[in-house]
């Protein structure tokens, strides 16, 4: 199969936050959860609260 290259679309606004992305992959698709966190206005322990302000699923 030849290469390609992919074609992305820009979904979320750029942010100068904290933050981190979970990306899981199955053999139907690809799930990318996008999550932000403000090291100077929340404390560590609301990391384990967090809900995905992105949430993308692409098909394979």
């Amino acid at each position: 199969m030849p290469s390609t290259v992919p074609d992305f679309e820009k979904t979320a606004k750029l942010l100068e936050e904290h933050g981190f992305t979970i990306v899981d992959f199955t053999p139907e698709h690809v799930r990318i959860r996008l999550f932000k966190w403000n090291v100077h206005n929340e404390a560590a322990d609301v990391i384990d609260r967090l809900e995905p302000f992105q949430d993308i699923v692409l098909s394979v």
